[in-house]
């Protein structure tokens, strides 16, 4: 959120997101993640982040129910940095997306994509 104090920083900063997961009763899961391109360039968007933040239940494994709670109850949020350096959070400038499809998980490394 201190990104307006590190302006060398902020070309980089725009590819990272908050990301916040359903775990159910009202409580979500959240981390950060960064958006990587593919090899062909054609703009679309992968997600880069650790495999814990998806895994609600701690198995080691997105099963089916978390990938669920994936595409239909995350959210990703972009630009949630706080006004100005030292300043208050602001979300006047956030830009959230709902939803996203799993495409890859390692057991062996903590990492979803």
């Amino acid at each position: 959120p201190n990104i307006q104090c590190f302006p060398q920083k902020s070309n980089v900063s725009r590819s990272v997101a908050k990301i916040y997961v359903a775990r159910g009763n009202g409580t979500y899961t959240q981390g950060t993640g960064t958006l990587i391109s593919n090899e062909n360039g054609n703009g679309k968007a992968y997600m880069l982040t650790a495999k814990h933040v998806l895994d609600i239940d701690d198995n080691g494994l997105i099963d089916g129910n978390e990938i669920l709670r994936l595409e239909q109850e995350s959210s990703f949020w972009f630009f949630n940095w706080i006004e100005g350096c030292n300043g208050t959070l602001s979300n006047w400038n956030t830009l959230i997306y709902y939803g996203a499809n799993l495409v890859s998980q390692s057991l062996f490394n903590d990492m979803v994509l």
